[in-house]
């Protein structure tokens, strides 16, 4: 294990955010230190993008890593981080279906198989 100072292994970025093949946003970025860990694996953050819903492409540069970081496999994971809380028509659509189907539908179904049921012994009895 090789110890560094308590801000880590600089690592260099070069990102861009294109659409339809122009560059819409681009920056190079030197991180430093780690936003987040676990047992196994450590996350670098490296900034926010805020754009409008549509098709774009992310491209990604890693110039040139240290040599201490060439044993570790690198991943690229893009997540959605401070987000408001939300709240649109699908969610209740979902919400309100799962009512409709812990409350509605058995009471509903109850009620059919009641009906064909008594139909069921009408026509054997008469």
């Amino acid at each position: 294990m090789i110890l560094q100072d308590r801000q880590g292994l600089p690592l260099r970025l070069n990102w861009q955010l294109l659409k339809n093949m122009s560059v819409i946003q681009s920056k190079s970025i030197l991180s430093t230190d780690s936003c987040g860990w676990s047992n196994t694996s450590v996350s670098r953050c490296f900034g926010q993008l805020k754009h409008p819903p549509g098709k774009y492409q992310f491209k990604v540069q890693v110039s040139g890593p240290p040599s201490q970081l060439a044993k570790f496999n690198a991943t690229i994971s893009i997540n959605y981080n401070n987000l408001k809380s939300a709240h649109t028509w699908q969610t209740a659509y979902i919400f309100l279906g799962i009512l409709f189907n812990i409350f509605v539908a058995p009471v509903i179904g109850g009620v059919v198989m009641l009906i064909f049921l008594a139909r069921i012994i009408r026509h054997l009895i008469g």
